[in-house]
């Protein structure tokens, strides 16, 4: 994934941290966020594990091919 591609999802995980903290349900925030409960649902159990920062981007997965010394 693009760098804004992460920037864009890294914007809407906040979003729905910020539904997740007064207890808006799952669909709801779902729904108006346009993405999957079962998305919200993960992202909420990361929230109550690590808090905000754990929904935070922690980067690319790889390194891509054509920065690895090719």
């Amino acid at each position: 994934m693009s760098a804004s591609g992460r920037a864009r999802r890294e914007a809407i995980r906040m979003l729905a941290a910020e539904r997740l903290t007064p207890g808006d349900k799952t669909a709801d925030i779902a729904a108006d966020l346009r993405i999957g409960i079962r998305q919200v649902e993960k992202w909420h159990s990361t929230f109550n594990h690590g808090g905000i920062k754990a929904l935070r981007s922690k980067g690319p997965h790889t390194v891509s091919r054509t920065s690895a010394g090719r």
